[in-house]
């Protein structure tokens, strides 16, 4: 059996059009979702894995913020050639790797969702920055990997293990749906209830106790 744990870059900064794509660094939203995205990955098992990363700033930066302080700088690698956006090089990659039950993986998209959704017979449609997706392999070599062969452990997105960025994503929404529940008492409760029923899932699981005030 084989675990991968496909990490996606925490979100990246635009404002220096002089930089080259392998260059930019993360904005501030970011830099604000490595520490819950670390402490995630920690909880799922995903750094008891050999981790390996672009060589991109985007995913050296994220990197460097979720790693623990106990993991050993032999057990994280940097690798060139996972600055890629085709999921089938990802693929060969993996392929050629030897006998690790676990690999954790911090790239890019679309290469890591279109590896996700080649591996799994109902994948995701999304993997947003800061996010990762755990995957089961029923192999003994990573060269057996085959279409359709894994199995969804967990897809965990920001908003999942962050109180923070669920308020925001939730503000965001709300702003955009110009919606004003305080108009009448219906609404108002109507508007709660949704509330609680978003906030279901990050207080099961109970990764941030924000999500419990």
């Amino acid at each position: 059996m084989k675990h991968l744990f496909l990490v996606r870059h925490a979100k990246s900064s635009w404002a220096d059009d002089r930089l080259s794509d392998r260059e930019r660094p993360l904005n501030h939203r970011g830099e604000s979702q490595l520490a819950p995205l670390g402490k995630a990955l920690t909880v799922a098992g995903a750094f008891e894995a050999d981790v390996y990363a672009s060589d991109a700033c985007r995913a050296q930066k994220t990197l460097s913020g979720i790693l623990p302080a106990e993991i050993p700088a032999d057990a994280h690698h940097v690798r060139s050639e996972l600055y890629t956006f085709d999921y089938r090089r990802l693929l060969a990659w993996l392929q050629r790797k030897g006998d690790a039950s676990r690999i954790t993986l911090v790239g890019h998209n679309p290469a890591l969702l279109e590896l996700a959704q080649w591996l799994l017979p109902q994948p995701p449609a999304q993997l947003p920055t800061g996010s990762f997706i755990h995957i089961r392999l029923p192999i003994e070599r990573w060269r057996q990997l085959d279409e359709g062969c894994g199995t969804l452990v967990a897809l965990l997105t920001p908003a999942d293990f962050s109180y923070a960025h669920f308020a925001r994503k939730l503000k965001k929404r709300a702003d955009s749906e110009g919606s004003n529940p305080a108009k009448d008492i219906p609404a108002a409760l109507h508007h709660q209830i949704k509330r609680l029923q978003k906030l279901e899932r990050g207080v099961v699981l109970g990764f941030d106790d924000e999500f419990l005030h």
